[in-house]
Formats: structure tokens, sequence, C-alpha cells
């Protein structure tokens, strides 16, 4: 299944996220282009829209190879047994997840002055990303909401890899994906419009709803 762009993508999850619509919902998108999925079922479920801030630690070499997360709530998580058998320790990612930490750091003081932390107590929280590669980054989201003790996380994305679905489904309460591929190698060959999403397009969707 090829989508049109990230809000086609986001209007196609909302119908099959329709059971989940009730006044202890809420829509956490991640950024920047999981907002753009997310403002599409927040605003067609009405239900509302925040952020979950996450970054992921990448490969020193190969920035689209993640080898682990960080989110808010101090939550940091390293896929050990990948990077076991490519010979790379925590102590090789020092540099990259100072950076990381900025960046997440430089995020909160912009979208936190919009949309403060949600409360998320007994809340039914839908996380939302444009697409699952190697899943370190939704991981890391579950984990942060989940300290939060909400009722039930569903995850839901336009497209994910069958591994990665597996273990994404292990750890939500929920978990919708539209389309289930062998491999994933780049989330951008899913979509025939897939541009960079900057800060003010996200901020500008936050406004809305």
């Amino acid at each position: 299944m090829i989508f049109k762009d990230r809000r086609e993508a986001g209007k196609l999850l909302a119908k099959k996220l329709t059971k989940f619509r009730s006044k202890k919902a809420i829509v956490l998108g991640i950024p920047r282009g999981g907002v753009v999925v997310a403002f599409e079922i927040s605003k067609r479920l009405n239900i509302p829209l925040n952020i979950i801030m996450v970054r992921k630690i990448s490969h020193p070499l190969h920035p689209e190879f993640g080898l682990g997360a960080i989110a808010e709530g101090n939550v940091q998580i390293f896929d050990k047994k990948t990077m076991e058998s490519i010979g790379i320790g925590e102590k090789d990612l020092k540099d990259v997840l100072k950076k990381e930490k900025k960046e997440l750091g430089r995020r909160i003081k912009v979208y936190r002055k919009l949309k403060p932390y949600p409360k998320l107590k007994e809340m039914n929280v839908i996380l939302v990303d444009d697409g699952l590669a190697t899943g370190v980054t939704a991981k890391a989201a579950i984990a942060s909401v989940r300290k939060e003790d909400p009722s039930k996380i569903i995850f839901a994305t336009p497209v994910a890899s069958e591994d990665i679905s597996r273990e994404i489904e292990s750890l939500a309460d929920n978990f919708l994906c539209l389309d289930r591929v062998a491999e994933l190698s780049a989330i951008s060959l899913w979509y025939e419009e897939f541009y960079p999403v900057e800060d003010k397009e996200v901020i500008k969707l936050l406004r809305q709803v």
C-alpha cells in the first residue's frame, strides 16, 4: 500500500480507531512526522492531540540506523542485541547520545510552551508515528507513556515491518498497522509525498486541536 502523504495515512488510520473514541482518550504524535498523521486522527475522532518527545540514537556513521532512543521521563533504551552483533557499545554512542539529549531538550522547550505534558493516568493513549523501521522510537515512547499509568496504550502507524510489528504488539495493549511488510528499509518508500516536517508545522497543527 502506497499512501499519498501523511495526512491520507492519518485519515485511513482514523477509520480503524473509532472504537477507541471516548472522553478518556488522547492522541500523542511522535514529532515530527508522526504529528501530521496524529492530527488527522485527532480531528476525525474528536479527541485531544498532544505529543510525546522521542529522539532516536543512531549509528555514528549511519544516521538512519537506530540503535536506541530517549524519551520524556528520562527514558533511555538501547537495542543491545543489534549493538553486540555489530560490535558497538554504549560508550561508542556517547557523542550521539549527548547531541540527541540536547535536541530533545530543545524540542521540549519549543513544544511544551504550547502543549504542556498531559495527564495520562487511566487514559486510552493512542501513540502515532508515520512508520516504523527499527522500532526503537516506538519502544521508547511506549516505555515513557507506560510510566504514567494509562488505562491502555494503542500504537497506530501506517506501515511497519513484520518483525517490528510483532515486537510492538508485545509492548502495547493494541497495535494497528495498515501495511505490514517483510522488510522496511526506508519509510519514505511507502509515501508518494514524504517531505521533511519542520517545527513550525508541528506548532501550527497543535494549535488547531
